[in-house]
Parts: C-alpha cells; sequence; structure tokens
C-alpha cells in the first residue's frame, strides 16, 4: 500500500471512528440528560473553568458552537458563567454542583466501557495508536 494510500485510509478510519465515538457517548450520556457535545463540554472544564475560545481550541470546535452549548447547559444549572480577570467579555465556564455530580456519574461508566472497547487491544497496540494520533494532531495543530 503506498504511504498517501494509507494515510487515506487512516483519515477515512478516523472519520468513521469520530462518529461511532460520538454515537457512543450520546447513548452513554443520554440517561443523563446530555449529548457527546455536552459531555465534551464538561470534561474540558473537569480541573478549571475555561473560556469558550480556549475549549474550543482543545476540543476542535467553533467558539460559537461552544458558546451555544454553554448557553444550554447554563439554562439547565450544569455550568455557569464567572467573571474572568484576564478578558472583560470572555467569561469563564465552570461546573456548578449539578455539572460535577453529571460528570462523576458519567466516568463512573468509563470503565467497563473502556474495557469492552479495548478488548483484543494490547497495551502496546493502544499505546502506538496514542503515539501516532499525537504526533498527527501534533502536526495539524501547527499549519
Amino acid at each position: 500500500m503506498a504511504e498517501d494510500e494509507g494515510f487515506t485510509q487512516l483519515v477515512l478510519s478516523v472519520f468513521r471512528l469520530n462518529g461511532l465515538l460520538i454515537n457512543e457517548g450520546d447513548a452513554l450520556s443520554q440517561p443523563f440528560g446530555l449529548t457527546s457535545a455536552r459531555w465534551k463540554v464538561l470534561g474540558a472544564i473537569e480541573h478549571c473553568a475555561q473560556t469558550a475560545s480556549e475549549i474550543a481550541r482543545t476540543m476542535g470546535q467553533t467558539r460559537q458552537s461552544v458558546q451555544r452549548i454553554a448557553n444550554e447547559l447554563e439554562k439547565l444549572e450544569i455550568v455557569c458563567f464567572e467573571d474572568n480577570p484576564s478578558h472583560k467579555t470572555a467569561k469563564l465556564i465552570a461546573r456548578t454542583p449539578k455539572g460535577a455530580e453529571l460528570f462523576e456519574k458519567l466516568s463512573l461508566l468509563l470503565p467497563d466501557w473502556s474495557a469492552s472497547a479495548l478488548e483484543g487491544i494490547s497495551e502496546e497496540e493502544l499505546a502506538i495508536t496514542l503515539k501516532v494520533i499525537t504526533k498527527l494532531v501534533t502536526h495539524f495543530d501547527q499549519t
């Protein structure tokens, strides 16, 4: 297989995997009134509040789509907007206690889900895959 053909197959496989992961995430989070998109925003602010632009850069989304999701989550009292000492207008998006509780409940589902997904995949295969994906992310982040 030619290098460019192999890369094309990789890209198509990643696109398919992305769609499948979104479907899986939707199914896992739906009982909690969430979607994959909402879950991603909650995950991005797990350790600290961030602006919509910061979350968008991390998640490879547009600022507008993250802001729309954050507005929905605020209406559900899952996140709140806080003043940002570094910027007058770009508010920080932070989890509320309700948001933290939902995220923790979802996190409890992950060990069984990941064990099922990784069945038949060795630690070495997983490490190599992560290394390749990390290199590609770094490449495309710089372009």
